[in-house]
């Protein structure tokens, strides 16, 4: 796929007006994206330069009220993010905000497409064809059915996924309802980590119910739950029944350790899905004829903060009919702490719905106070911990039972469920930290409140010297040396020096260098001596010596010649044979 790049570039003109870690919100100055759409697995590239004397910043995507993404840093100068689009990212329009403050200018705005065309991975996928010895889509498709699912069954799990992939979603139906679940759930597995959860959740949607329901228990949880939030946006109905046959599937094992496995398994799946999809599924299994039972069974075994969102969507989107039908299957201990663990209008919302059976196993809640709700400190950094607590007292004339819920954004993070006598009272003390910068909303049972998350202040600029050098320790009057000078910043924040070469206690050269947060840069300078000697060469706190010496003379041409040799061996040789000749006489 070609990567298709998003480049916004942020301008923090102002300074800061408040804390030592806010952004300032005004001055902000940004261009808009370049208009094409964007896919799964396609890189966002966000380009931020602050001019600020502190330049901490946080930058925050968002799709509607969902915040999708969120980072921060601290830099003096520009800072550059790549972020590839999960393939968990919904179809449709997004926002950057500064800051994660709405009230902030919209830095830019961009829009997902989720292509659905046949052997497009939905998710942004990377699965790579088969090698091209193996059959191709179109030949499987033209295969029967038996034939088709014994040639995926003989191949590698990620060929059969893009074979899968490619034919028409007709005819991957069938041969995943032909072949054994064990397999079946496999392919849709590699499928999935390809990224092409929407194919497959298409797929397991036109499958028999029961079929499905064995694909998608097949699946790891973190894969099942992508799939049955992308079935239920694609057909909800058929959702709802693969999922309610996939909660009936434990009724299939006589063994009650297996039974129980199966519908903690499926708990799982759902726990995972988003409590918006959750809630849309189980209105409308509850909708389907008898099973308001199925929805009570799953809801008891998943987690039980998980719950409590559900229950708080569910009375906010309506369809209380169905909500009071399915907490008419609760177990009293269940339905008890649920029931307590609402708070007061949800109770009185959902109560007209209820039946006179379902009331009459309510739990008495007696009459307490919650009262006191402390968070200390009010403000911390990243990486600290805030303290959350309050206080129930008892003050009806029976003792009961009262749970406390921890919301924080609205999200149940943490439940208590406290049993107290008559007069008697209780503290519950939570301790959570944060790691994104921002205000959080806390809510304990409608008491409410709120705490700070500070971006944690970098170390300040800390320039040291770690070495100077020279490229020849010895040279002659005249000639050049080079002269390395390397500085590190041991501090987080970036930083400058101005470099001062010393020769001989003297200066004789400076230049000026940025050093980015734990970092180093090296710097050069060119020097001349003209004057035989030693020399102290300086620069900070470091040092090193060069010898400088006196070119050594040139030496007078030799007088000594070849042909001098040669004609005085031929002299001599004459001379000899002249004497031989007068001895022979």
């Amino acid at each position: 796929m070609k990567m298709k790049h998003l480049i916004v570039i942020i301008s923090i003109l102002s300074i800061l007006v408040s804390t030592p870690t806010a952004v300032a919100q005004s001055g902000i100055v940004f261009t808009s994206p370049d208009g094409e759409d964007y896919e799964r697995g396609d890189e966002l590239t966000i380009s931020a330069t602050s001019y600020s004397g502190d330049s901490e910043w946080t930058l925050q995507i968002q799709r509607g009220e969902t915040v999708v993404w969120v980072d921060q840093g601290n830099s003096l100068g520009s800072v550059e993010y790549t972020l590839e689009i999960p393939s968990t990212w919904e179809k449709g329009s997004y926002k950057i905000y500064v800051n994660g403050d709405k009230s902030s200018p919209v830095i830019a705005e961009f829009y997902l497409d989720v292509p659905s065309s046949v052997g497009t991975p939905s998710g942004g996928g990377t699965t790579t064809p088969p090698p091209d010895d193996t059959i191709t889509p179109p030949e499987v498709e033209a295969q029967e059915t038996e034939e088709a699912t014994d040639t995926l069954k003989d191949l590698d799990d990620d060929d059969a996924a893009y074979i899968l992939i490619q034919i028409n979603k007709t005819k991957a139906k069938e041969i995943l309802e032909e072949m054994d679940e064990g397999n079946a759930s496999k392919i849709a597995e590699a499928a999935v980590k390809a990224g092409y959860s929407d194919d497959i959740a298409k797929i397991i949607n036109d499958m028999e119910d029961q079929k499905g329901a064995g694909v998608l228990l097949g699946l790891n949880t973190t894969s099942g739950a992508s799939v049955v939030g992308r079935m239920a946006s694609l057909n909800l109905n058929e959702a709802a029944k693969t999922v309610e046959e996939a909660v009936k599937r434990r009724l299939q094992d006589t063994d009650p350790e297996k039974s129980q496995e199966t519908l903690d398994r499926i708990a799982k799946i759902l726990d995972g899905t988003s409590t918006e999809s959750l809630v849309d599924i189980f209105v409308e299994i509850a909708n389907l004829p008898e099973t308001p039972s199925t929805v009570a069974t799953v809801m008891t075994v998943m987690q039980l903060t998980k719950v409590y969102d559900v229950v708080t969507a569910w009375i906010n989107v309506g369809d209380l009919d169905e909500l009071g039908l399915v907490f008419g299957y609760f177990e009293p201990e269940f339905l008890g702490t649920i029931y307590t663990g609402m708070n007061t209008e949800e109770r009185n919302t959902l109560f007209p719905y209820l039946s006179a059976e379902t009331v009459a196993m309510l739990p008495e809640l007696g009459e307490f106070d919650l009262s006191g709700l402390s968070i200390t400190p009010e403000t911390i950094q990243v990486g600290e911990t805030v303290s959350i607590s309050v206080n129930a007292e008892n003050i009806g004339t029976e003792a009961g039972s009262y749970v406390v819920n921890l919301k924080i954004d609205g999200a149940t993070i943490e439940t208590e469920e406290l049993s107290l006598p008559v007069g008697a009272d209780e503290t519950v003390t939570w301790t959570l930290s944060e790691s994104t910068p921002g205000t959080y909303d806390v809510d304990v049972n409608g008491l409410t409140g709120s705490f700070t998350v500070e971006a944690v202040p970098l170390t300040p600029a800390n320039i040291i010297y770690e070495s100077i050098s020279v490229s020849s320790s010895s040279i002659k009057v005249g000639e050049t040396v080079t002269v390395t000078v390397t500085v590190e910043n041991t501090g987080e924040e970036s930083g400058s020096e101005t470099i001062q070469l010393y020769i001989d206690d003297m200066m004789n050269d400076s230049s000026s260098v940025s050093v980015s947060g734990e970092d180093s840069e090296t710097v050069t300078f060119t020097v001349t001596l003209d004057e035989a000697g030693t020399y102290t060469l300086e620069a900070g706190d470091k040092s090193t010596t060069i010898t400088v010496t006196e070119p050594v003379p040139d030496e007078p041409p030799s007088t000594f010649s070849w042909t001098y040799a040669i004609v005085a061996v031929v002299i001599i040789a004459a001379a000899a044979y002249i004497y031989m000749q007068q001895q022979k006489q």
